[in-house]
């Protein structure tokens, strides 16, 4: 409906709509792609968790801070991914 009164109104040209519903159209692959991210970060954050009494008797005081930086990097990672995908879209 939004698309349909700003054509009305002539805010855009056919081919800016065109453009605007192709965009709207890859929109739930997009979610879904995004959702799939977000369980493998849930499973990696699992493992990481399942590993983390190993690491906390040799990382002794500094183990709070060593875990958050493999959080860290684990959801550069994704993010890293998420935005090439984005781009390759």
């Amino acid at each position: 409906m939004v698309l349909k009164a700003a054509w009305s109104r002539g805010e855009y040209t056919k081919e800016e709509q065109a453009d605007y519903v192709s965009g709207l159209r890859s929109m739930p692959s997009l979610i879904n792609t995004a959702l799939e991210q977000k369980r493998g970060a849930a499973d990696e954050a699992t493992k990481l968790s399942s590993h983390a009494r190993a690491v906390s008797g040799r990382a002794g005081a500094m183990f709070p801070l060593a875990l958050r930086r493999c959080i860290e990097t684990k959801r550069n990672q994704l993010y890293d991914s998420a935005k090439l995908y984005a781009s390759e879209s």
